[in-house]
């Protein structure tokens, strides 16, 4: 009986400990087999500011000034993400949900921005007071 209560233990700090030590990341970003990037955006049209406003798991939101969700909404949320992201609009474009609200966002490896560095600095712009790249939630 000792054995068995001094297993389950040992067990539960094991687990407790590693979850300490391990570092949570987002998932809204997404890598191909050609080292393209993919964002997933979920966008709200119609806002007083450019602004990334939350950060899931799957995705990130993103307040845009424009009224529609159309091409206007696109170009101004293109023009955001290279800003955010320090690269050129050139490499950036809308792979799906040209005119949705959801929308999948590529990022092509010309850029030679990796999947670690796109996510420490969309987390930056969404909380600009964590330098240090913040540990990520679930």
């Amino acid at each position: 009986m000792f054995s068995i209560q001094l297993f389950f233990i040992i067990a539960l700090i094991s687990c407790v400990t590693q979850k300490s030590f391990t570092k949570k990341k987002y998932h809204f970003v997404t890598v191909d087999d050609y080292d393209n990037l993919y964002i997933h955006v979920y966008v709200k049209p119609g806002c007083k500011k450019n602004k990334i406003t939350d950060m899931d798991f799957s995705s990130i939101s993103v307040d845009i000034t424009t009224k529609d969700v159309g091409k206007e909404c696109n170009e101004e949320l293109i023009k955001y993400l290279a800003k955010v992201l320090q690269i050129k609009e050139d490499y950036l474009s809308i792979e799906k949900g040209e005119s949705s609200d959801k929308k999948v966002v590529l990022v092509d490896e010309t850029s030679k921005i990796s999947q670690e560095d796109l996510e420490i600095r969309v987390a930056k712009a969404w909380r600009p007071l964590d330098v240090d790249a913040p540990e990520y939630k679930d």
